[in-house]
């Protein structure tokens, strides 16, 4: 039998580490990492260089096929380790958000659904789409981080965090 692939895919170094950090330090992002990767999209993880100042992270919808959807969470790499570990949940929520519609099979479907469950938002003459869910996900992770929580360090690692060690 071939070995499943995890779900969420770190497209470089910076990137796994900071993942199998975060799988280490948060039990959120652990959770969302679990229902991501119990799910049918794989989601590309990646720093993006040319991403505005005021914008720490966004998703794209990359394609669908072979029973998949595709997205790209990408992440603003001038941001401290903490915030990076934020905003990837953050960002991972949005995941799950898109998970649970399974009718978005394009960035078109993806902008109509942030129309009906989020709000707009500028961040830097960028126009985009904000949910209140993924603004307190991210703020929790900030928390349970600044807390120092590591109770991953426990427990059998998952097989998410396994990809990234």
């Amino acid at each position: 039998m071939a070995e499943r692939r995890p779900r969420i895919r770190a497209v470089d170094e910076r990137t796994a580490a900071l993942v199998a950090a975060g799988l280490e330090r948060s039990a959120i992002l652990r959770a969302l990492v679990n229902r991501i990767d119990a799910g049918h999209v794989i989601v590309y993880v990646s720093m993006n260089p040319r991403m505005t100042s005021g914008l720490a992270g966004c998703v794209t919808f990359q394609g669908a096929g072979g029973g998949y959807r595709y997205l790209r969470a990408s992440l603003n790499p001038d941001l401290p380790p903490d915030q990076l570990l934020a905003s990837l949940a953050h960002e991972l929520h949005h995941v799950v958000e898109v998970m649970d519609h399974p009718e978005v099979r394009s960035e078109a479907g993806l902008v109509s659904l942030y129309k009906r469950i989020g709000h707009q938002s500028r961040v830097s003459r960028t126009q985009g789409w904000e949910t209140d869910a993924a603004r307190q996900v991210g703020a929790s992770v900030r928390r349970e981080l600044k807390a120092g929580a590591t109770t991953a360090l426990a427990r059998r690692p998952t097989a998410a965090q396994a990809q990234f060690h």
